[in-house]
């Protein structure tokens, strides 16, 4: 049979019911996690669109870098015009450039 010191020691090893987590607890914990959780989504989708756009402006910088440093067109007889331009000749004797 159980002594008095028996369930003294079950009283210490067992949870009482105050300190037993009841369904509603479990509730309130669940929807603070939930909102935190969406918290974290939310703010992970705006980083993501940030680096996109860094990334993007980091190219479109690299592009104008690159655009500036291209030479000046000049045409085939060397004066400066449309890149690539080929004389042609006119049906009425006229050089076209």
């Amino acid at each position: 049979m159980l002594e008095e010191i028996d369930i003294q020691r079950l009283i210490q090893v067992f949870a009482t019911r105050e300190e037993v987590a009841t369904k509603a607890d479990l509730k309130a914990l669940r929807d603070d996690f939930n909102e935190l959780h969406n918290a974290i989504d939310a703010y992970a989708n705006k980083a993501d669109t940030y680096f996109q756009e860094m990334v993007m402006l980091s190219h479109k910088v690299d592009r104008h870098d690159c655009a500036r440093e291209l030479p000046k067109p000049v045409s085939v007889d060397g004066k400066p015009g449309r890149a690539g331009a080929i004389p042609h000749a006119d049906p009425r004797g006229a050089e076209l450039v």
